[in-house]
């Protein structure tokens, strides 16, 4: 697969001088495994260098997965450098942000999220395979951000325990966060984060309705598989094992 060859010759990605994404940890992450995401005996600072984080914290602490300005920064410049970016978001406004820090900041998250604008293995992929993705964009932007945020990687506990047609509350994500990080945010907060994550997975399509959110089966295409397994390779995971990572089994398939 000439897709795979381009990635995994990118294993020690440069960046643009006008990135921000943050550098290799010094120390090893508190949540390394996350909870079977990656397998045990990669390590970490190539997980890292691939474009993973391991790192608590990013975007979903104060927006969702930005789907909508995803789409309007592709649509724009399928593959933007560093210095595209920062041009289209705060030059152009090609988001329609009301003020100069809106647009700063959202530049911030979709480099945090996204990887946008760097030469990351997983952001290369995602971005290669963004056209020919079809219905399966939301599927795609979903598999980026959960390889770029711990937070929304714990989150798909509540959703993949959740059968099609049942009810999903946004207090099922808040419980489940606060029972893992409590002693690190205010109850304020993490309320916030669970409903910026049941937005994420309403936006992938795991989940339907605005107030009461009904678990759904979201659009896999061809694309969007090939990405998951590329992940799940990434992470560690290969044979039966790749099938049995929750990369694959985010896919509802």
């Amino acid at each position: 697969m000439p897709l795979l060859k381009v990635v995994l010759a990118t294993t020690n990605p440069r960046l643009d001088a006008s990135d921000s994404v943050p550098s290799t940890p010094a120390a090893k992450p508190v949540h390394f495994f996350d909870r079977g995401w990656f397998a045990e005996h990669y390590e970490w600072q190539q997980l890292v260098s691939l474009g993973f984080r391991l790192e608590i914290g990013g975007t979903h602490l104060s927006r969702t997965m930005m789907l909508a300005e995803l789409r309007h920064v592709l649509d724009a410049v399928p593959q933007p450098t560093g210095e595209q970016l920062r041009c289209l978001v705060v030059d152009q406004n090609v988001l329609q942000k009301r003020t100069g820090s809106a647009r700063r900041l959202s530049l911030r998250h979709l480099r945090e999220l996204y990887g946008l604008g760097a030469t990351l293995p997983i952001s290369r992929a995602m971005i290669s395979l963004w056209p020919r993705a079809g219905e399966g964009q939301p599927m795609l932007a979903l598999l980026a951000a959960l390889a770029r945020e711990v937070l929304l990687r714990d989150s798909a506990e509540v959703v993949l325990a959740a059968p099609a047609g049942t009810r999903v509350r946004a207090a099922d994500f808040a419980s489940l966060l606060e029972e893992r990080y409590s002693s690190r945010y205010t109850l304020k907060m993490l309320a916030k984060i669970a409903r910026n994550c049941a937005s994420s997975w309403t936006q992938s399509g795991h989940l339907r309705g605005r107030v009461r959110k009904v678990r759904t089966n979201p659009q896999v295409t061809s694309a969007v598989a090939a990405y998951a397994a590329l992940l799940g390779s990434l992470a560690g995971f290969g044979g039966p094992a790749l099938l049995a990572s929750p990369w694959i089994a985010v896919l509802d398939r």
